[in-house]
């Protein structure tokens, strides 16, 4: 097993892997860290991991302040992420209740 360094900004692509999430590769195209990535959106680094791995969503408040975050420190959060998201959260719901 390949250990995974918390300092490395792309782990996942280092390795082969492919992008859990849109919010995943934009943070790849930025060569942010989590932890300066949740810096930069007003965010915790778990919501971070959260949203990238698709097991977590922004509420429409959480994501306004993202996007605030994102605009001062120029960084463009793309409607398709929060889109992808927002599917995510239906068929989430969607395979729980039928």
């Amino acid at each position: 097993m390949i250990p995974i360094e918390d300092n490395t900004f792309c782990s996942r692509f280092e390795r082969g892997l492919p992008p859990r999430s849109k919010f995943e590769v934009l943070r790849h195209q930025l060569k942010m860290t989590q932890e300066t990535l949740a810096e930069k959106l007003g965010i915790s680094k778990e919501l971070v991991r959260r949203y990238e791995s698709l097991i977590g969503f922004p509420t429409a408040k959480t994501w306004k302040k993202m996007k605030q975050y994102a605009e001062m420190n120029g960084i463009e959060l793309s409607e398709e992420i929060f889109t992808e998201w927002a599917d995510a959260k239906y068929n989430q719901i969607r395979s729980t209740y039928g």
